[in-house]
């Protein structure tokens, strides 16, 4: 798999100079692709590679910030995807002092991908007067603006600066999001969702009543709140649990949990399989735990989501699922013990061992 480091190729580089010199025709070119790919070049990750251009831009473009930031702007009009966020990461490294023309400019590039990192310095800069920004943009007639209001104040925004006083207090988030979890693009209430979901880390009970106090007769509400919750629903959370209706008023027998067999070697397929029988009303949320053995011997686990099911009396449900122990770019599996459990409504009914070799 290629690695996303290289979303920021010399080739994609190229193509920015040829765009830039097309507005500014005296623009350094050679001494700013050399400045960028220099000798420590190869061993940048992603975001020191957008970091890195953004800071070079800085330097070889020509005039004031302002002056710079609207030739960019207009140089990279038709640019999207990721590599976008280096010009975003520009206004965050050369703005600070500007903040009112950055927050324009946030607002444009935003557009291309997102200025979700760009706008962390100014949080920690100005924690109030930044804040403003987000209320308003919760109310913009871009979505990806929409989005920003929400994704950029995450209190555990992957990649992102922390804020420490958001994290301590997510009152101004949850404020912000207010206006956003009806929203009508997806792309915003997934990022109200994942913002809730990392609150809901640190504040589980403020995030639990706060869900519980949205509009559920409202379009995507409840979607919205299942991933918003997915962490203590994981968990077990009984109080989140219930929002949902996975409740006790279900009597459940499992018929036992088999594996196609007790040794497995590296890159083999287990199956797995088990029958339920169900009774009574209310609604059945079915996952498994999967516990693995990590390179210093202790275990971690893993959630797989098995599906929902509606009981209305009696209900007899067959599993059969499959897990490849094959290695993944997020995933290295170790020989050892694997324990299985299977989960019902937040509490193990069954679960088996097998021998990784």
């Amino acid at each position: 798999m290629e690695p996303l480091k290289n979303l920021y190729s010399a080739e994609w580089l190229d193509q920015l100079i040829t765009d830039i010199v097309r507005h500014a025709p005296d623009f350094p070119a050679k001494q700013f692709r050399s400045a960028v790919l220099n000798t420590s070049w190869e061993s940048l990750e992603l975001k020191q590679r957008s970091t890195r251009i953004a800071e070079e831009l800085g330097k070889f473009l020509p005039g004031s910030f302002r002056e710079q930031t609207e030739l960019l702007l207009e140089a990279t009009r038709g640019y999207r995807g990721f590599q976008a966020v280096a010009f975003s990461e520009f206004v965050a490294v050369y703005g600070l002092e500007d903040p009112e023309f950055s927050r324009a400019a946030l607002e444009q590039f935003t557009c291309l991908c997102t200025a979700e990192f760009a706008v962390r310095p100014f949080l920690s800069r100005d924690l109030e007067s930044t804040l403003g920004w987000f209320r308003e943009w919760a109310s913009h007639p871009n979505e990806h603006v929409r989005r920003l209001a929400s994704e950029g104040i995450r209190p555990r925004l992957p990649w992102g600066a922390g804020v420490p006083e958001l994290k301590t207090d997510p009152e101004p988030i949850l404020e912000v999001l207010e206006h956003l979890y009806r929203d009508e693009s997806e792309y915003v209430r997934r990022s109200v969702a994942n913002n809730l979901n990392d609150i809901s880390k640190d504040h589980p009970d403020r995030v639990l009543e706060f869900v519980g106090q949205l509009d559920w007769q409202a379009p995507h509400t409840e979607k919205l709140a299942k991933h918003a919750l997915r962490t203590l629903l994981k968990k077990g959370d009984k109080r989140a649990l219930d929002l949902f209706g996975y409740h006790d008023e279900i009597t459940l027998e499992c018929k036992g949990i088999h594996s196609s067999k007790d040794r497995y070697s590296m890159g083999e397929e287990m199956v797995w399989q088990s029958e339920l029988q169900a009774r009574g009303t209310g609604r059945l949320r079915l996952e498994y735990r999967l516990n693995f053995i990590k390179a210093n011997g202790s275990s971690g686990p893993k959630i797989f989501q098995l599906g929902e099911h509606v009981i209305e009396g009696k209900k007899s449900i067959l599993l059969k699922r499959k897990y490849a122990f094959r290695d993944l770019s997020t995933r290295k599996h170790y020989p050892g013990k694997h324990r299985l459990e299977l989960i019902a409504n937040g509490k193990v009914v069954a679960a088996l061992q097998v021998d990784l070799m």
